[in-house]
């Protein structure tokens, strides 16, 4: 501590891994505690973090990332093969690790291992952690329920990788008990569940149910139905060939678009793909249109290009912006696409926009 700490940090060989805890302060981070050396959970040995995408016996196959100490390199999106031993140190994050092992650990988890890791040269990455630590990590699953009580999900994303990516074999305690994405079991323990019905979209934070042991397929430590009715995305839409009656309607603060003719892509945050809306309805507003507070009431960023000329006209106010489309269509040019983004309502169909591109054509 205090100076013969430093004068001890002082003498470490360089590249010795080293952590700092402490806070921010006026004169930069203040640490409280430092670790160096042997004291670094990864001294001494290599690194990956990913998610267990199979499981044979004890070796893991893990999707993710991995740092070579030696050679101070890493690699990305790697298949990397993980072997256990009675002697892997196992804990888990955020929970009681009584009774945490090897055992604990199946097809889902996401992890950070360290070990002495072989085959960088070939390629085939195998990380040996029988003298080494698996640090489980919470995890995030997404889907749809297929069944409210007990609690079952359709689902669409696994710690932000589709289910597809994963073999399920050998997680359930028969060979007809193992995980199946489309009906994937949540053990929600002294969960409190309300309002949850067929079709809601919710996201789990939890743990896998141990290797071997499904059914439950999930231990969950939290459950939150994810609500769609106004969330941020993004929104495009096109009319093949060009359109001069791209509008229903026209006002200052609100463009209902003409769809018969159109196609259209909305990709909202947090929401799957999969999981794309299908609306008969769809209208352009300022963001701040619904509200007194919001943007000022029209202000944002909004611009016209016309495909054979160089210059794009941006608007500041959605008025403006009016103007110019209904200028340009009575020159008889057709509207070729939007592009818009901003907080989408579900519920109205009205995209509330903080910026929307417009493409128009010579007809």
């Amino acid at each position: 501590t205090g100076e013969e700490g430093l004068v001890i940090l002082n003498t470490l060989a360089v590249d010795t891994p080293v952590i700092t805890f402490g806070h921010m302060a006026d004169t930069g981070f203040v640490a409280d505690r430092v670790h160096g050396g042997t004291s670094v959970p990864w001294f001494d040995r290599d690194a990956i973090r990913g998610v267990v995408i199979a499981r044979q016996g004890d070796s893991l196959t893990v999707r993710g990332r991995h740092w070579d100490r030696e050679n101070r390199s890493g690699s990305f999106n790697d298949d990397i093969q993980v072997t256990l031993a009675d002697s892997t140190r196992v804990t888990k994050q955020g929970v009681d690790n009584e009774g945490a092992s090897k055992d604990s650990i199946s097809v889902g988890q996401r992890l950070i291992a360290f070990g002495q890791m072989s085959g960088e040269v070939s390629g085939e990455f195998l990380l040996d952690t029988s003298h080494g630590h698996i640090r489980m990590m919470m995890n995030l699953i997404k889907g749809v329920v297929v069944s409210a009580e007990p609690l079952a999900l359709d689902v669409r994303w696994i710690n932000g990788r589709r289910p597809d990516l994963f073999d399920f074999s050998g997680t359930g305690a028969e060979n007809t008990s193992d995980a199946e994405s489309d009906y994937y079991e949540i053990d929600t323990g002294s969960l409190v569940l309300e309002n949850i019905e067929m079709d809601d979209l919710l996201k789990a934070r939890g743990f896998m149910t141990p290797f071997g042991s499904a059914p439950e397929d999930y231990e969950a430590q939290t459950i939150i139905e994810i609500n769609i009715e106004q969330r941020a995305g993004v929104l495009n839409v096109r009319w093949p060939g060009g359109s001069s009656e791209p509008f229903v309607s026209v006002e200052d603060e609100l463009i209902v678009l003409n769809m018969d003719d159109a196609t259209y892509r909305l990709s909202l945050a947090g929401i799957p793909a999969s999981l794309a809306l299908e609306l008969e309805n769809i209208s352009l507003a300022p963001l701040g249109a619904n509200t007194d507070e919001l943007n000022q009431r029209g202000k944002g960023m909004y611009s016209i290009k016309e495909r054979d000329g160089a210059a794009i006209q941006v608007y500041t106010r959605f008025s403006a912006f009016v103007e110019g489309l209904n200028s340009r269509l009575s020159e008889g040019k057709v509207l070729i696409g939007l592009l818009s983004d901003g907080r989408m309502n579900s519920d109205t169909g009205v995209m509330y926009a903080v910026n929307i591109n417009a493409l128009f054509s010579a007809e």
